[in-house]
This record gives C-alpha cells, structure tokens and sequence, in this order.
C-alpha cells in the first residue's frame, strides 16, 4: 500500500470505530429524543471539526486518512457516505480556515481487518520523515493498536527522537453536535 506523499499533521481514521460510534449515539440519542429528526451528518463539517485548533498554523496542509475493509466501505448516516466512490484514495481537496484538507481513504487487503489495516496505515505514516503530528480516530481500547504505540514510544526513547507525536481526537461530542442536537440536549456524562 502506498499512501503518497504526507503532509505534517496526519488525521488517521478507523471507519469501523467512527461507524460504532455513531451508531451508539444515534441510539443513545433515540431513545432520550424519541421525536427528534436526526440530520445526515455532513462529513466535511464532522472533518473540520476533528482537527485541532492547538496544533494548526494558518495555512497548514492535513492529510485526513480513512481506513476501510471493503465489505463495510460505507460511513453511517453521513453524506457522503460511500469511501469507494466519494472519497477514494486519488483524494478530495477541501480548503478550511484551519488549513487545506486532503481527504482520501484506503481499503484493507481482503485478510486485514480493519483494525489491522489501520495499525498497518500509523505505521506507514509514522516512518514518513514529512509527519510530525498524528491525529488518531480510534478505540482507544484496541489492544494491537497500543502494542504498536508503545513500540513507537521506545523506538522514540532508544533513538532520541524528537517530533513525532500522537494523540486521540475528541469524536462523541463532535457526532453528536453533527446530528443537530443543540448544548443543551447533549448529555455530557455519557461522553
């Protein structure tokens, strides 16, 4: 697999994890708002939203990364929603006040689970000399996923390397603000 040329900051996603989590807070959210009229999620706007403003510089470019198996290549209730149509690995350019965003996803090898394809995905990105920053969308529970931190971790300890840095994104908030639900109908101690 071959993820091109790489930006500084990289946002890697896990379409299973993003597709779980929307799932349970659409769920979640049914069930207190069983009247409510969820909008379709609009994943430029759900995509802006997961970047940080403290790691952006004006004018910086971010390579937002999905992950996918191609039996499950559809992101839940957003628009769009289909990563091998819409959003494919030749990319869309999407220009933010935050930076230009350069969006392209990359299907697992039929044996890779998606979990597996994303772990192989950090590992592309983080040997790349251009990253810097890695923003990650994924379980933060997935055992695979913190082996290979913590081997990352020590590499950057033995090798006295400075500058690669990872970290987890806020995304149940960011869902559940996608689905039109106001400050105050969010349920802050479920997320």
């Amino acid at each position: 697999m071959k993820l091109g040329n790489l930006n500084e900051i990289v946002v890697l996603i896990n379409t299973d994890f993003l597709n779980e989590q929307i799932r349970n807070i659409l769920i979640f959210y049914k069930g207190l708002y069983p009247n409510k009229n969820f909008e379709k999620i609009n994943l430029a706007g759900l995509l802006y939203n997961l970047v940080p403003y403290a790691i952006i510089e004006e004018g910086y470019k971010i390579d937002i990364l999905f992950a996918y198996t191609l039996s499950d290549s559809k992101l839940e209730h957003c628009t769009p929603s289909a990563l091998t149509f819409d959003i494919s690995s030749d990319g869309v350019k999407m220009e933010t006040d935050k930076g230009t965003f350069f969006i392209r996803s990359f299907f697992a090898d039929e044996n890779e689970t998606c979990s597996n394809h994303f772990v192989n995905m950090l590992q592309l990105i983080y040997s790349s000399p251009n990253v810097s920053r890695i923003i990650m969308v994924a379980d933060t529970n997935d055992s695979e996923l913190n082996f290979e931190l913590e081997m990352m971790s020590m590499e950057n300890e033995m090798m006295n390397l400075q500058g690669k840095y990872w970290h987890y994104t806020e995304i149940k908030s960011q869902i559940a603000y996608a689905l039109g639900l106001n400050g105050n109908e969010i349920d802050r101690s479920d997320l």
